[in-house]
């Protein structure tokens, strides 16, 4: 429960400490009092967003500091590593140039964490909650607060993120793969044009020495012919080794003469080298033979190796190499590119079925806590003069998955009987809006969530009989939760045991005060609210009347 709030320089709050006990409080006051603004002070403590705009006209910073009973909360403190012993301190700062900081037990926390812990301390029902109610996300919300499912909300969307995030990588895959570069049969086209060469096993200068010879073969076998005959000679004429062998034997036959015969035996060493030169040319000659189908076979391959240079702009062997070991390169990142989509392909799928089966766990605890919950409500609907009314959760499967579940929910209620039941917006006035509202806050009850509720004006839209129903089930409910309620209606007012009157004074800028009321000035509250302005008699026995119900 909440033991004290204590608010400084929060818009028409300037210095604000407000002790509460267990039970029932109402808050009273006239329109513009500044009753909302109180419990925005409360909010901001709780983690709402909030900027400088809150602050008092003059003050530079506002406080706001909430004192909870922290029974029930010592786990998650001590989990979240706070100090739990003694109360719950939960405060907020704002400056005036918009810095927050927020406090749990004097430790600085995150916002975040503050609105967790809030959660856990008050519902805080404001007067847009049941508009609010047209909103999915908020009915999904009040059935997971009252499933208490937080294991299947944190793995349901744990779950959507792994998918999210599978979704994104098939994504990213899928257009990778789709990428002119990933055109796999051209680039093997491509690639078997150049094996077909074999460039790492054939040297193409050495192919074209090769043709060279084998156009030329006629020539130089004739050439290679010509030149042994001149060495060798023939049967007409003596050839040049036959001359050197005759030279040297007329130097070496000079006796005497060393000179001489030096120079003799240099012509035998000559005569020996020319005999050699005479016979590598006839062998020469008779291996120069013409080889018409080896030539094709040489002008098909360098007329291709040609025309592949020009077409991959490469100026030699070595760079039409490197061209190939690119294109392979290329090719096996397509490759990479095809199983890396399988692969996501895969993990996309077993994320969406690991998906469903957290979606189908999180839908289940939905499904029976909107059953459990339409049941406590109607049994509270009965003693609101709703006997006949109709409330039903509807569930239809989403279009897509997203981070609240795989389905959505409808509430649908309808006051009379033969009236189809429709969204609750759609059919219900204001005040069996209010009624259904109060009814499933004090349903809530019965699921064990916050100990404390805040009540808005709830009872906004209805009068007479029906407000004394609501103010008494307000005070049931207070037997088990600490009720904290702003009303206008003089049978919920009369109901509580502690009574708070809210009221805006005349200074400038304003200021709004709280005065705790007892004896003859409660009376007199609530004779006002019973008769306006002008007090009579009458609704002065009218409240004593109240009052004395209460006990």
């Amino acid at each position: 429960m909440v033991y004290s709030l204590a608010v400084s320089n929060y818009a028409l709050l300037e210095q604000v400490h407000l002790e509460l006990g267990p039970g029932m409080t109402v808050l009273t006051g006239e329109t513009g009092s500044g009753k909302s603004i109180l419990l925005g002070a409360l909010g901001l403590a709780l983690g709402d967003r909030a900027d400088a705009s809150v602050i008092r006209p003059g003050a530079t910073r506002c406080t706001v500091e909430a004192t909870f009973d922290a029974a029930g909360h010592t786990e998650w403190l001590e989990a979240h590593g706070f100090e739990s012993a003694g109360p719950l301190v939960l405060r907020r700062e704002i400056a005036a140039a918009g810095r927050s900081r927020a406090f749990i037990n004097d430790t600085p926390c995150s916002v975040t964490d503050l609105r967790e812990i809030g959660i856990r301390c008050v519902d805080l029902h404001g007067q847009d909650e049941t508009r609010a109610l047209a909103e999915r996300t908020t009915r999904l919300n009040l059935l997971d607060r009252c499933a208490g499912n937080a294991p299947e909300v944190a793995g349901y969307r744990a779950a959507f993120a792994t998918w999210q995030e599978t979704r994104a990588e098939l994504e990213r895959a899928e257009q990778e793969a789709s990428a002119p570069t990933a055109d796999s049969d051209y680039l093997r086209y491509q690639l078997a044009e150049l094996d077909h060469l074999r460039l790492d096993a054939v040297d193409m200068s050495a192919l074209e020495s090769e043709r060279g010879r084998l156009v030329h073969a006629a020539e130089h076998r004739r050439a290679l012919y010509h030149a042994a005959a001149l060495l060798e000679g023939d049967d007409r004429s003596q050839g040049g080794i036959d001359l050197l062998t005759s030279a040297a034997k007329a130097l070496q036959g000079l006796e005497g003469f060393p000179e001489a015969e030096e120079l003799g035996a240099r012509a035998v060493s000559l005569r020996i080298e020319l005999q050699d030169i005479a016979h590598s040319a006839s062998a020469l000659a008779e291996s120069a033979e013409e080889d018409p189908e080896r030539l094709a076979e040489l002008d098909q391959t360098l007329s291709e190796f040609e025309r592949l240079k020009a077409k991959h702009r490469c100026a030699d062997q070595t760079a039409l190499q490197t061209f190939g070991v690119q294109l392979q390169e290329t090719l096996d990142r397509s490759a990479d590119r095809e199983a890396a989509v399988e692969r996501a392909r895969n993990a996309e799928r077993l994320a969406r079925e690991q998906l469903a089966a957290a979606g189908d766990a999180l839908a289940s605890t939905r499904h029976r806590a909107a059953r459990e919950l339409v049941e406590h409500t109607r049994t509270r609907l009965n003693g609101l003069k709703l006997e006949r009314a109709h409330l039903e959760f509807v569930f239809t499967p989403g279009r897509t998955p997203d981070a609240w579940g795989t389905e959505d929910v409808e509430m649908l209620f309808s006051a009379n009987p033969g009236t189809p039941p429709l969204p609750l917006v759609q059919v219900a006035s204001g005040g069996e809006r209010s009624r259904l509202m109060l009814a499933l806050k004090a349903a809530s009850g019965a699921f064990a969530l916050a100990p404390t509720i805040v009540l808005d004006e709830i009872d906004t839209g209805v009068s007479g009989d029906v407000a004394a129903r609501m103010a008494a089930l307000m005070r049931d409910m207070a037997e088990h939760r600490q009720v904290i309620a702003i009303t206008h209606l003089p049978q919920v007012a009369s109901r509580a045991p502690q009574h708070i009157q809210i009221v805006k004074t005349a200074d400038i800028p304003p200021v709004t005060q709280l005065h705790a009321l007892g004896g003859r000035e409660r009376v007199e509250a609530l004779a006002a609210m019973l008769s306006g302005s002008q007090i009579t008699e009458a609704s002065i026995a009218n409240a004593e009347a109240l009052l004395a119900e209460l006990g």
